[in-house]
């Protein structure tokens, strides 16, 4: 009589997932638009931080890396930019650019 026995020691295998992918911002495709008031040579500015999104499903942040404008601050007629970036926890990064146009309303009157 034979007796056949198999021991087997239990395998875990852990996956994990390496980021490559850069975060994806939702960034806004048109200029932020404002219009001096009438007599006014500056007007205030605000606009929503884009929001951004990594694959890895981690949450990242929006950081301003540079602006030629502040929000909340005043500004005189021109266009300027605002540079935001994302790093994710792997060390990848996106830029989002918004860029906020300032315009002034000229008003002729012929006699």
């Amino acid at each position: 009589m034979c007796y056949e026995r198999l021991l087997a020691k239990p395998v875990f295998v852990s996956y994990f997932r390496i980021d490559q992918e850069a975060p994806v911002f939702d960034c806004p495709v048109t200029p932020f638009t404002y219009q001096l008031p009438p007599g006014k040579t500056t007007v205030t500015v605000t606009w929503e931080d884009p929001s951004v999104m990594d694959s890895s499903g981690d949450e990242v942040e929006a950081l301003i890396q540079s602006a030629q404008i502040g929000k909340g601050h005043d500004a005189a007629a021109g266009t300027y930019t605002v540079v935001y970036m994302a790093r994710a926890n792997a060390g990848n990064v996106a830029n989002c650019e918004v860029v906020i146009v300032i315009t002034v309303k000229i008003v002729y009157c012929v006699k």
